[in-house]
């Protein structure tokens, strides 16, 4: 009997291994959908915070900034700079619309919204 048992256990994984194959999500593999978040923003400050990691000190340079478009978005947020777009722009941007590629958006301890991407045209 423990036999028959075991066996049908491996069949009713095999089975559920086998339909879960068929009918799970598709594999999207070599298929180019890339989700884009563009967003029209007034940069009110540049902000530096500088803290200690295991492997030394590190320095975020933010942006902070307020939504332009329609409805924009209630409270400002801080947008996380490069170390291309820090030497590219500095504190250049202070009081100047900024329009930004988003790729990540990420909340602090605090509730305040931190993105990152890239900085498409400084207008």
């Amino acid at each position: 009997m423990r036999g028959a048992e075991a066996s049908s256990n491996v069949r009713a994984v095999e089975f559920s291994r086998s339909c879960r194959q068929r009918t799970g999500t598709p594999n999207y593999a070599g298929k180019s959908k890339v989700n884009r978040m563009n967003i029209k923003v007034l940069v009110i400050d540049k902000v530096s915070e500088t803290f200690d990691t295991k492997k030394g000190s590190k320095t975020l340079h933010l942006l902070v900034c307020q939504d332009q478009s329609r409805p924009p978005l209630r409270n400002s947020f801080d947008y996380e700079m490069t170390a291309d777009e820090m030497t590219k722009y500095g504190a250049t941007l202070v009081d100047k619309t900024v329009e930004l590629n988003i790729r990540d958006m990420a909340q602090n301890f605090s509730g305040r919204i931190r993105m990152s991407g890239a900085i498409l045209k400084v207008g």
